[in-house]
């Protein structure tokens, strides 16, 4: 990499950053933490016993007591979900955290480059508003994360 592309890339780094802290503060973006089967087969089991032993009240039931006991597991604290920006932080290497917010970037640019015609602003709440104005955008970056995360065994809540 010659060092008018190292800059730009260093520069890039902390404005998707900012960005997605941004996006964070307005979306709520969280991660489960391998823990989706494990919820998903509580909510399943309560259903499906309720409906074994009472037929369809029983599984109105049956998912009400899974549904209370994943409210109570919450509410404990002992869920497996992270706001995005902690998973980032924390479980997240440097090099795989640059590696995602370079396709990040790759895939902002495309978009607005291609689809509004307009150059890449460096402006923080510009681009915020342009990510979360543009549905088809916000899915862009959510499949990204999506892809990057699985590679960890987590996923978007």
């Amino acid at each position: 990499m010659d060092n008018v592309a190292k800059e730009i890339f260093e520069s890039i780094i902390p404005l998707i950053g900012k960005l997605l802290e941004a996006l964070c503060e307005t979306e709520k973006i969280k991660v489960c933490i391998d823990g989706v089967k494990i919820d998903t087969g509580i909510a399943v089991a309560g259903t499906l016993l309720g409906t074994a032993v009472g037929g369809p009240v029983g599984g109105v039931v049956g998912s009400a007591v899974g549904t209370t006991i994943l409210a109570t597991k919450y509410k404990l604290g002992n869920d497996k979900y992270k706001p995005l920006m902690t998973v980032l932080r924390e479980d997240l290497t440097e090099k795989e955290r640059n590696s995602l917010y370079e396709k990040l970037w790759k895939k902002l640019n495309e978009f607005i480059i291609g689809s509004l015609g307009k150059v890449v602003s460096s402006n923080v709440n510009e681009l915020k508003i342009i990510v979360l104005e543009n549905p088809k955008l916000m899915e862009i970056f959510k499949n990204v994360l999506k892809e990057n995360l699985s590679k960890k065994n987590m996923s978007l809540a």
